[in-house]
This record gives structure tokens, sequence and C-alpha cells, in this order.
């Protein structure tokens, strides 16, 4: 991500963060972890939007980068 910013590319990957790739990618990461969404009362439609909100909140940072940047992550 770094470099991603040090290079001035950040506008043209947040676009992509969103697209059905990425989606489908973050999407099936979710599927194949140890969280139960069933058993937490997730449907299947509420894990879509948490992978959406998810990916937009990382494309929110990539476009404009917290100031002061975050230190403890």
């Amino acid at each position: 991500m770094t470099l991603l910013l040090a290079t001035g590319r950040q506008q043209s990957f947040a676009r992509g963060v969103t697209s059905e790739v990425a989606v489908d990618m973050t999407s099936e990461a979710f599927r194949v972890s140890s969280i139960d969404w069933h058993a937490l009362g997730f449907s299947q439609k509420d894990v879509d939007e948490l992978v959406d909100v998810m990916l937009r909140i990382v494309a929110s940072m990539l476009i404009d980068p917290p100031h002061p940047p975050c230190t403890n992550v």
C-alpha cells in the first residue's frame, strides 16, 4: 500500500477495489475463514454487504490517507 501511495497510483487502484474480482476474492476469504457468520446471525446478504463496506473503507483510505498516518496498526 505504501508503494501505491508513494507513486501516486492510489486513485486507479481504489477504483479496482470494488471490482467484481475484488469482491469475489474478499467474499471467498470470508467464506473460508474460521468465523461462523451464520452462527453469529449474519445472512449471506449481510456478509456481502460487509465485504462491500470493508472494500470501500480500504478505497477511502487509499484516496485520502489519514492525517496523521496510523501508527499502531
